[in-house]
C-alpha cells in the first residue's frame, strides 16, 4: 500500500484498497509511516474509497 499510496495517483490507491478489502483484510493501514511527499489526493482515496467499499461489500455478503 505504501508504494501506491507514493507514487500512484487516487484512482490506483481505490484499485489497491479494493483489492485489500476483497483479500479480506480485517484493518487496513499503511505498513509503517506515511511519507511527507505522499499526496494528500491518495490519502482521502484510501480513506473514502474504504468506507465506501467496505460498506458494499458488507450489504452484497
Amino acid at each position: 500500500m505504501n508504494n501506491t499510496l507514493l507514487f500512484g495517483g487516487p484512482e490506483d490507491v481505490a484499485a489497491e484498497v479494493r483489492r485489500i478489502i476483497d483479500e479480506g483484510a480485517d484493518v487496513l493501514t499503511t505498513s509503517c509511516g506515511i511519507s511527507p511527499l505522499t499526496e494528500t489526493a491518495n490519502l482521502v482515496a484510501m480513506v473514502e474509497t474504504a468506507k465506501q467499499y467496505a460498506t458494499e461489500v458488507a450489504r452484497v455478503g
